[in-house]
């Protein structure tokens, strides 16, 4: 059993759109044919699994959009990726669920609220002066931007509401140089056995006297939430099942936890499994001893702290699940 890494990430950017009456008419349009093929694609799935007892795969919907558009002329109207993003949404959603009888829900059509243009500037790009976003088959919509950023890789149109519309921006970024670690950025929390937790910043925190747990835990959790925005942590239920349990990490978790809500903050759980394995510098697996304190890569030759190797696997993991989400 293994993980897999991105070392190429998204950062999304949103700016201001100001689409024209018109504009909202042919939006709102193809929100609407978006939302139908969305339904359509839910009961094709659902009828195969009731009929079957098969899940029907991402790239057979695809396919099947491609063959739609013969006998629904109005698919034609919608750019072909955004169309083909629509079977990705309904296939995360399948995913997701955990309804029993394995069915999916339709979605109404006030909650389907984003187009998605995955291949930039295949069908969107920015005018000459960068004031407009020309979007395939949808027209040219004023947008509110100073600089447009590196990297770009797709656009998303959002509703908001009647009167919003936003373009999402979302940029490859290399995790080992931006906002890797640091103030309000990503930081990934190891729970260790020499120390409290490790960060993947490499700061370690060791384990408090027992007089001073309450406090000197909310200090710690509360310090760590000022510095951080996306806190990527161990899975507690997974935790729980460990020898390594101890009642202070559960309690950190919970204020932890309960802050970040009121701070919205992020908090990203993943399971920790074989993060001590992986080299969190070239990815590659090394079978370290229980009782070794540095982490040694035979590959790249990476030593290491073995505690902060792993909170940077998992500060990976945590980057990962946000943005497949």
């Amino acid at each position: 059993m293994g993980f897999c890494y991105h070392l190429s990430m998204l950062k999304y950017y949103e700016y201001k759109i100001i689409p024209s009456e018109e504009d909202k008419l042919v939006l709102d349009a193809v929100l609407k044919i978006c939302c139908w093929l969305y339904n359509h694609l839910v009961d094709y799935v659902n009828e195969s699994w009731s009929l079957r007892h098969k899940f029907i795969s991402m790239y057979e919907m695809c396919k099947y959009v491609t063959q739609l558009k013969k006998f629904r002329p109005m698919l034609k109207l919608v750019y072909s990726q955004v169309l083909q993003n629509v079977a990705v949404q309904v296939d995360i959603t399948r995913k997701n669920s955990r309804s029993k009888d394995g069915l999916i829900n339709h979605i109404d059509y006030h909650d389907f609220n984003s187009l998605t243009f995955l291949q930039y500037p295949n069908g969107i790009k920015f005018s000459q002066d960068d004031s407009f976003l020309k979007f395939s088959k949808i027209g040219n919509i004023p947008i509110e931007i100073k600089k447009i950023p590196p990297n770009i890789n797709r656009c998303i149109i959002k509703r908001v509401d009647a009167n919003r519309w936003l373009a999402v921006l979302g940029c490859n970024i290399d995790p080992s140089t931006d906002n890797w670690i640091g103030p309000n950025g990503w930081v990934g929390i190891d729970l260790g056995i020499r120390s409290f937790i490790t960060l993947s910043n490499g700061q370690q925190i060791k384990k408090p006297f027992p007089s001073k747990n309450a406090k000197w835990i909310r200090k710690q959790a509360l310090n760590i939430l000022k510095s951080f925005d996306f806190i990527v942590i161990e899975n507690i239920d997974v935790l729980k099942k460990v020898s390594i349990h101890d009642k202070e990490w559960i309690r950190f978790y919970n204020i932890l936890g309960h802050h970040a809500r009121l701070h919205q903050k992020s908090i990203i759980q993943v399971n920790p499994a074989w993060t001590s394995q992986y080299c969190s510098r070239c990815f590659k697996k090394n079978k370290q001893r229980n009782f070794n304190i540095v982490y040694t890569c035979r590959f790249c030759n990476l030593e290491i702290d073995r505690d902060v190797n792993a909170a940077r696997n998992i500060l990976a993991l945590g980057r990962k699940k946000f943005c497949t989400q």
